[in-house]
C-alpha cells in the first residue's frame, strides 16, 4: 500500500543537469577584469554585474566599463562603456551592446553604435549591418552599417550606408573635404601574444563560488586601438582605405 501511495504521488522533476546548464556558476556584483603586463596595469574591465559561465568561459555582464593604460607611463590610452557585454576570457575577446561608446582621448577618436565586438585574437573590432555606427576623429565624421576596423593597420571599413565627412590629417583646417560614400575592407591583422601577462579577477560580492583569480593570461589586450607595445610604422589618427575611384563629392 505504501509503495502505491508514493507511486501515485511521485513528481517528474526534470533533471539536475538541465536546471544547472541554465544558470550561472556565479555571480558577481562590483565586478573587476585587471590585466597587468610587467608589474604595469594594462586594461581594466568593470560591471555592476557579471555572471560566469564556466563551460563557455564567460562572463554576461550588466554596466559594462573598460579602461585602458600606456603600459610605460599609465595614461589613458582608450576608455568606454555600454549597456551590457559579453567578455571571454580565453581569447580576451567580447561583444558590447546597447549604449556603446569608445574613445581614444591621445587620437581624438570616438566610436558610438548599438552594439561593439573585439575580436582579442585578429586585433579587430565590428559591427552588425543593421546597426549604424559614428566615428569622429577631430574634424572627420563617418556614419554607416558594417563598421569595422583593425588596430594593427588602424584602418577602418563601412561596409553599407556611408554618410558624413573625412579631413585627411595633411588637409589645411580651412581646406574643404569631400564627402565619402564608400570605403575599402582592409585586410586582417593579427598579433603575437604578450611574454609577460596576468590576469586579476575581483568582485566585492559574490554568490556560489570565489570568483577572484590570479592566473597567467598570454592574450592581447582589449584595445581597439594599436598597442604602445607594438605601435605601427606610423601613428597618424585612424584612416580609411580608400582608392580614387572609392570617393565621390565636390568641395564645399
Amino acid at each position: 500500500m505504501v509503495s502505491l501511495l508514493l507511486a501515485a504521488c511521485s513528481l517528474d522533476y526534470g533533471s539536475l543537469d538541465d536546471d544547472a546548464s541554465t544558470l550561472p556558476d556565479t555571480i558577481v556584483f562590483d565586478f573587476r577584469h585587471t590585466v597587468v603586463r610587467n608589474g604595469r596595469i594594462l586594461y581594466k574591465l568593470e560591471a555592476e554585474k557579471a555572471e560566469k559561465w564556466e563551460k563557455e568561459g564567460r562572463f554576461a555582464m550588466e554596466g559594462v566599463t573598460f579602461t585602458e593604460y600606456d603600459p610605460h607611463d599609465g595614461h589613458i590610452v582608450a576608455n568606454g562603456h555600454a549597456d551590457r557585454g559579453s567578455f571571454y576570457v580565453e581569447t580576451e575577446s567580447a561583444d558590447l551592446s546597447g549604449n556603446v561608446f569608445f574613445a581614444a582621448p591621445g587620437d581624438d577618436i570616438t566610436v558610438t553604435t548599438g552594439n561593439l565586438s573585439w575580436n582579442g585574437e585578429n586585433r579587430t573590432l565590428s559591427s552588425q549591418l543593421d546597426t549604424i555606427t559614428t566615428l569622429s576623429d577631430g574634424a572627420s565624421s563617418l556614419s554607416g552599417a558594417g563598421f569595422a576596423a583593425d588596430a594593427r593597420t588602424r584602418s577602418f571599413i563601412f561596409q553599407e550606408t556611408v554618410n558624413g565627412r573625412f579631413v585627411p590629417d595633411s588637409a589645411a583646417p580651412d581646406a574643404a573635404a569631400p564627402e565619402l560614400s564608400e570605403v575599402v575592407a582592409p585586410e586582417a591583422a593579427t598579433n603575437e601574444a604578450p611574454a609577460d601577462e596576468q590576469t586579476i579577477t575581483e568582485a566585492s560580492t559574490l554568490e556560489q563560488d570565489d570568483a577572484t583569480t590570479d592566473t597567467a593570461a598570454p592574450s592581447p589586450a582589449l584595445n581597439p586601438v594599436a598597442s604602445p607595445a607594438n605601435p605601427p610604422a606610423t601613428s597618424p589618427s585612424i584612416r580609411p582605405n580608400t582608392s580614387p575611384t572609392d570617393q565621390q563629392g565636390s568641395a564645399q
